[in-house]
């Protein structure tokens, strides 16, 4: 069983970083990228849907409103305690600009809120080994992540078969490299 699935490169490459990926199985390997897992240690192999995790987008938001508000109400004490109450009168172009960071910090805010909570589902290939390893794919498209698995599964019980994929990898967030127990977590 030999089988590609063409790939044209997408114009933006911003925010959500996107790449391809080649999901291969060749000489009883499995590829992912430079990865390689031998086939006969594969415990597992699934996709499942990755979802937005609401709560923290409205937490986000919460946040950075606070901290907005807080400048605000931080520049009304500075300068009602350095300024008396004339002077605060006099010094109103500050609270002016205060209130306007304040409102575009909001604003700002309530347009990552929204494109956080719209974009589009991702799903996720998901190969897990008899030991730690594990090897994680995401991509919007489900129907790639249901057929890899599908074919990885074939791989397993058949020694024979080869197939090379090359899938859009879609990743939001930090990459978090784990090396041991709990206590070794990287950012990259």
């Amino acid at each position: 069983m030999t089988a590609a699935v063409p790939y044209t490169q997408p114009a933006d490459q911003g925010w959500p970083q996107r790449r391809l990926v080649e999901v291969a199985v060749r000489e009883r390997f499995l590829w992912i990228d430079n990865e390689a897992y031998p086939l006969h240690n594969i415990a597992r192999a699934a996709f499942f849907p990755v979802r937005t995790n609401v709560w923290r987008a409205f937490l986000r938001f919460f946040k950075r409103c606070g901290i907005a508000a807080l400048i605000v109400i931080g520049t009304a004490i500075v300068l009602a305690v350095t300024t008396g109450p004339v002077g605060f009168l006099m010094l109103e172009g500050f609270m002016t600009a205060a209130w306007v960071v304040a409102g575009l910090t909001a604003f700002v805010s309530l347009i990552l809120l929204l494109a956080e909570l719209g974009r589009p589902p991702r799903f996720a290939l998901s190969v897990e080994t008899a030991g730690p390893p594990y090897a994680l794919v995401t991509t919007t498209d489900p129907a790639h992540a249901a057929h890899l698995v599908e074919c990885i599964t074939y791989a397993i019980n058949n020694p024979e078969t080869e197939f090379r994929y090359v899938i859009e990898h879609v990743h939001y967030g930090d990459n978090i490299t784990q090396i041991g127990d709990h206590s070794s977590v990287h950012k990259r």
